[in-house]
């Protein structure tokens, strides 16, 4: 940002140099502060106003910093707004709400859709860059946190909410650690993104094994420097000889707190620097992994039905693919099942209906009774379901991450899309990963392990980005790990 800046200021000095006048009525660092306030101000009386793209009347001083109107917006109130930062964030978090709430609204007719997308983009960049590694700092929340810390972290951890206190307890124990990356000018003080990890011996293949290995109070010995509530990160290693330490790091949760930053890269530092910290402190640490769901995948399978279900019954399954592709071409699409009776558009939809039930039964889950009982009994239900279509929902699964994408052409699986774009590998596949009503809901169960190998990050990363379709062919062959649960292998025999 301090760049950005400066480059900002060199163009003004440049314009002055040019044109005095010009630089004496609108280059001032006093006419920028009064610009940056009257955008500022508009936003708190007018926020359509901005929302339309009318930011200023003086569209040369707008031109004169960026090209872009909403861009050199955008840098006026981050360079010359005491309270720039927060305008940003709500416009943002204002231009998303429309955005994606757009079909239907009524203030379709208020907004340009083009003009929305531009300033997301603008805007996107602009905290991109004010969130730099620069401008952030890393501390562990832990039981000793203050109480609004505590708090906020039970409020905004949606994957495995903490319902209870002892819930919090749990994820706060000696065997996990809660990281935050917290702006140096967040006013309130609250983190923008937390990571929850558990340290263990193994790759997690469950939630169930997480809480056995990492519930209770056993402690795992550190052999690094020791990790202090509130303190930035990294701390310095000790040169202790390690006697004995956890062997895995599973990040089970990563979450951006505030909206208005999805996309700046937040999440991705927040994994790197946690990697780099929790090796300080655990110098055992051999594998960094994820213990991650597939929260769209039961709403896609039902997605897929529906449109195989539109088509005519005699129709090529392939036309099904092509559109739950994004159009893609039809000569890169493997069957979405295996068999000939999966060849047609009406063979598939039978096939794929029978799992629709299984989608429709895993949504049920969401309401089944508080009673230990109750819930005890529907996941006996559940894997009985689950084994006998275990072959076509793991074929599902694969097809889903390597080839389903929107019609916009981004890739329908958020979660798969941002760790292999960071450069992680998917490793394993686990049936009963997570047997939660929001696990069986949203995922059927499922869970996806991707590995942060640290080394190989930026080759890969590039490669995601440049070459989509030589990434999603290797996830189409690769050969996935398959784990289950003890109790489903045990009902298998």
């Amino acid at each position: 940002m301090l760049m950005r800046a400066a480059s900002a200021a060199q163009r003004l000095v440049s314009t002055a140099c040019t044109d005095k006048g010009f630089a004496q009525q609108w280059h001032s660092i006093a006419s920028l502060r009064h610009a940056a306030s009257d955008l500022a101000s508009k936003w708190e009386t007018s926020p359509d106003s901005l929302l339309q793209g009318h930011f200023t009347e003086n569209k040369q001083l707008l031109s004169s910093i960026n090209e872009s109107p909403a861009s050199a917006a955008a840098e006026l109130l981050m360079h010359y707004h005491t309270d720039g930062l927060r305008v940003v964030r709500e416009w943002r978090a204002a231009v998303l709400k429309q955005t994606t709430h757009k079909t239907g609204s009524t203030n379709e007719s208020l907004y340009d859709v083009a003009s929305l997308q531009q300033q997301d983009l603008a805007l996107q960049a602009a905290l991109a860059s004010a969130f730099g590694r620069t401008f952030l700092s890393l501390q562990r929340i832990s039981l000793t946190s203050p109480g609004y810390l505590l708090d906020f972290l039970a409020a905004t951890e949606k994957v495995h909410p903490a319902k209870t206190f002892l819930r919090l307890k749990q994820k706060l124990g000696e065997n996990r650690r809660v990281l935050a990356l917290t702006h140096s000018a967040a006013q309130d003080g609250l983190p923008s993104a937390i990571i929850h990890a558990a340290l263990t011996p193994n790759i997690a293949h469950s939630m169930a094994y997480l809480n056995t290995h990492t519930g209770g109070d056993e402690h795992i010995p550190s052999t690094g420097a020791a990790l202090q509530t509130g303190s930035r990160y990294p701390p310095s290693c000790s040169t202790a000889a390690p006697e004995k330490g956890p062997l895995v790091a599973n990040f089970y949760s990563v979450s951006v707190t505030d909206p208005a930053l999805k996309g700046t890269g937040l999440a991705t530092t927040l994994i790197m620097e946690s990697a780099a910290a929790l090796q300080a402190e655990f110098p055992s640490l051999e594998r960094f992994v994820t213990l991650s769901p597939v929260p769209l995948f039961m709403r896609w399978l039902q997605q897929a039905s529906a449109t195989a279900h539109s088509l005519s019954p005699g129709a090529s399954a392939d036309e099904v693919g092509i559109k739950l592709a994004g159009d893609a071409g039809a000569a890169l699409l493997p069957p979405l099942l295996p068999g000939a009776d999966g060849s047609t558009a009406g063979g598939l939809h039978t096939r794929l209906e029978q799992l629709r039930s299984l989608a429709q039964a895993s949504a049920a889950e969401g309401s089944v009774g508080s009673s230990e009982e109750a819930v005890h009994f529907h996941k006996l239900q559940w894997r009985e379901r689950v084994l006998q279509s275990q072959g076509d929902l793991l074929h599902l699964l694969r097809w889903y991450i390597a080839f389903a994408k929107h019609t916009s052409g981004r890739p329908h699986c958020p979660t798969a899309a941002f760790h292999l774009s960071n450069g992680a590998t998917l490793r394993c596949v686990n049936f009963m990963g997570n047997l939660s009503p929001q696990g069986m809901r949203e995922s059927g169960s499922l869970m996806v392990n991707y590995e942060y190998e640290l080394e190989a990050l930026p080759g890969r990363a590039d490669r995601f980005h440049s070459d989509s379709a030589a990434v999603a062919a290797d996830l189409w062959t690769a050969d996935w790990q398959q784990r289950e649960d003890a109790d489903t292998a045990l009902m298998r025999r």
